[in-house]
C-alpha cells in the first residue's frame, strides 16, 4: 500500500500519466485500448494509378517495402555478413569452427531485425492503427509468410506475402474478417507436410 502522504507524480501511475501526456496525440495509446490509434500518413495525396484512384500513402508504402525487401536480399546474397548469418542459420557449428564468431553474428541478426520491425510498425500504423490487439493477427501471417517461402529465402517469403495477402483479403471479403488468418495457417499446415522446407527453403 502506497503511502497517501506520497505526492501522485512519483508513483508508477503518475509517471506513466506523466509519460503519455507527452506523448503526441497521435501516437498515445495504451495497453487496454481497443480502438487503435492511427499515425499521421506520410502522403495523403490520392493520384490516379493505372485508372485506378489510389492514395499516396499507398505507393509510399510499396516503395518503401521493395526497397526494403531488395536490400535485405542483397545483404544476405551478396555481401560476406550476409553469407555468415546464412550459413549461421543452417550450421551454427560449422560457422564456428570456420572462425567466425556466433555473438557477432546474432547481434547483427537482432540490428536488422529492430530496424525492419520497427519500419514495418510504422507504415502498418498509418493503415491499421496502433494496438495491443492487432499482435495476434500479425503474427500469424508473419509466421505464415517466413515457414511459406521458406526460412532464409527472401524470395521465398515475397512470394509467400503475395500469397496470404490475397488468401486473407479474399477471406475477409467473401467470409468475415475475423476468418482472415485462418487460410493462411491451413495452407501453412498443407506445405509443412507436402514440403516442409517451404516453396524455396534449403533442406
Amino acid at each position: 500500500m502506497l503511502d497517501s502522504s506520497i505526492p501522485s507524480s512519483v508513483t508508477p501511475r503518475g509517471f506513466i500519466d506523466a509519460a503519455s501526456t507527452a506523448l503526441p496525440r497521435r501516437v498515445r495509446f495504451t495497453s487496454s485500448q481497443s480502438r487503435p490509434m492511427t499515425t499521421q500518413q506520410m502522403a495523403a495525396v490520392k493520384n490516379s494509378l493505372v485508372g485506378v484512384r489510389t492514395p499516396n500513402n499507398e505507393i509510399f508504402t510499396a516503395v518503401v517495402c521493395c526497397l526494403a525487401i531488395g536490400l535485405l536480399w542483397l545483404l544476405v546474397n551478396r555481401t560476406r555478413t550476409g553469407k555468415a548469418v546464412l550459413a549461421a542459420s543452417m550450421n551454427p557449428r560449422g560457422v564456428t569452427l570456420l572462425g567466425l564468431e556466433l555473438t557477432s553474428i546474432y547481434v547483427v541478426v537482432w540490428g536488422i531485425y529492430g530496424i525492419l520491425a520497427g519500419v514495418a510498425g510504422v507504415l502498418l500504423g498509418m493503415f491499421l492503427g496502433v494496438s495491443s490487439y492487432s499482435v495476434g493477427p500479425l503474427t500469424a501471417s508473419a509466421f505464415s509468410i517466413v515457414v511459406l517461402g521458406g526460412l532464409g529465402s527472401v524470395s521465398g517469403s515475397l512470394i509467400a506475402a503475395f500469397v496470404v495477402g490475397y488468401l486473407e483479403t479474399l477471406t475477409a471479403y467473401l467470409v468475415s474478417p475475423a476468418y482472415r488468418t485462418i487460410p493462411a495457417l491451413l495452407l501453412l499446415v498443407i506445405v509443412m507436410y507436402i514440403r516442409p522446407q517451404g516453396l524455396l527453403g534449403r533442406r
